[in-house]
């Protein structure tokens, strides 16, 4: 389980309670994290704090950040990987969760799917929004089915403030 950005990349952050991104990623894949645990199953976490994972040196510290995690993921014999985001767009009645996949991997196109499916059923059942094809770096790196799970947008007001909810984070 990747959660996004940390230490010096925080993501976006709420409108209205300025929480951000990297902070609410890493509440929500700890969940997931024990979640899964709990059914047996090995969880490696990409980061398990605030702090990013790349080298104080580094010249570019999101590509490094970015390389790190794909090197944990291949590095762990892991069977899927879910890295967890939230999102923001400027029009604010813009909601939904929302899980990608990479081009030209069926297995990781049947994952956006049934993770999608499930947030569509259990937590919205209203979000019409199907998984997308999305080119990001950790999609494109990582040969094990992987999605990136947009898990609402901070800039809705609505979701911003559900996005905070302990009990919306665990359903």
């Amino acid at each position: 389980i990747d959660a996004g950005h940390g230490g010096h990349d925080n993501g976006c952050s709420g409108d209205n309670s300025h929480v951000t991104e990297a902070e609410l990623n890493l509440i929500v894949a700890k969940k997931l994290a024990k979640y899964l645990q709990d059914f047996g199953f090995k969880v490696v976490l990409t980061r398990e704090n605030g702090d990013s994972l790349n080298s104080p040196f580094a010249e570019n510290r999101k590509k490094d950040d970015m390389s790190k995690r794909a090197e944990i993921i291949n590095n762990n014999n892991c069977d899927m990987v879910v890295s967890i985001h939230m999102n923001y767009y400027p029009d604010t009645t813009v909601h939904g969760a929302q899980s990608f996949y990479a081009k030209d991997n069926e297995r990781s196109m049947n994952l956006a799917r049934c993770v999608q499916t499930q947030l569509n059923n259990q937590l919205q059942p209203e979000n019409l929004k199907n998984s997308q094809l999305g080119d990001y770096y950790l999609l494109n790196v990582v040969d094990i089915p992987t999605t990136i799970v947009e898990c609402g947008f901070l800039s809705n007001p609505t979701e911003e403030m559900l996005l905070q909810d302990l009990d919306y984070q665990t359903t």
